[in-house]
């Protein structure tokens, strides 16, 4: 999901790739300074950006794993908990960024009107 969020915009708005050791920087982390360098306090980033991080953190062990397909029917609940936590998030960062100076003139067309399905 973070590979959506373009490396271009962040760079345009000078955050940096590289961290203070000279480490790449991921997304999420990019994403966290931009809040930061917009006046978005620290728990509020935090909290903001805590299901994008659980959504990595849950995919980053079998990513590239090579194995048999299971179906586990029990974290079907959770998954789609999971979701509406994450679309959220999304909700909250797409309201923080239309208020952003050069999008006062943008307005959403039609079909970006959110509809959502829960399980």
């Amino acid at each position: 999901m973070s590979d959506n969020i373009r490396h271009a915009a962040l760079s345009l708005d000078s955050i940096p790739t590289l961290d203070d050791l000279g480490t790449q920087m991921g997304t999420i982390r990019r994403l966290e300074l931009f809040l930061e360098k917009h006046g978005v306090n620290e728990k509020t980033r935090k909290d903001v950006l805590k299901p994008l991080r659980d959504v990595r953190k849950a995919r980053n062990p079998t990513a590239h794993a090579i194995g048999t397909d299971a179906v586990d029917v029990s974290v079907i609940g959770e998954q789609a908990k999971q979701m509406e936590r994450v679309t959220l998030t999304l909700e909250q960062l797409r309201r923080f960024l239309q208020h952003h100076p050069r999008n006062r003139q943008w307005t959403p067309d039609e079909s970006l009107q959110g509809e959502y399905f829960h399980l």
